[in-house]
């Protein structure tokens, strides 16, 4: 009776990695798509691509993986205060969204 149980609770945490994947590579192919105007096999094939370097940079540590999504996060970091500074929104607007979301963040929690 414990064989089944422990089946059914396996079979379906290895079986659903199993539908993820394909979606989330059709996702970005379609994402890059829309954003660079690549085809749908160029971007699976990109999408593939990177998900093998970061596999690679894994065997070199975890410490590099997490310093390369850093420098990742770091680069979209300076591209919003790039945006944000070149076509600034009009300053009473930003304080009216600050607080908007710190009254709703009060009410949710």
């Amino acid at each position: 009776m414990d064989d089944d149980i422990y089946i059914s609770i396996a079979f379906p945490s290895t079986y659903h990695p199993c539908t993820n994947v394909p979606r989330q590579v059709l996702g970005s192919a379609i994402a890059l798509r829309i954003l660079f105007g690549a085809p749908l096999w160029l971007g699976c094939i990109i999408t593939v691509l990177d998900t093998f370097v970061f596999l690679l940079l894994h065997l070199y540590g975890v410490r590099k993986l997490e310093a390369f999504f850093l420098a990742l996060v770091g680069v979209m970091a300076v591209a919003f205060c790039t945006n944000f500074f070149i076509d600034a929104p009009p300053p009473g607007m930003f304080f009216v969204f600050i607080f908007f979301i710190i009254t709703l963040l009060h009410f949710l929690l």
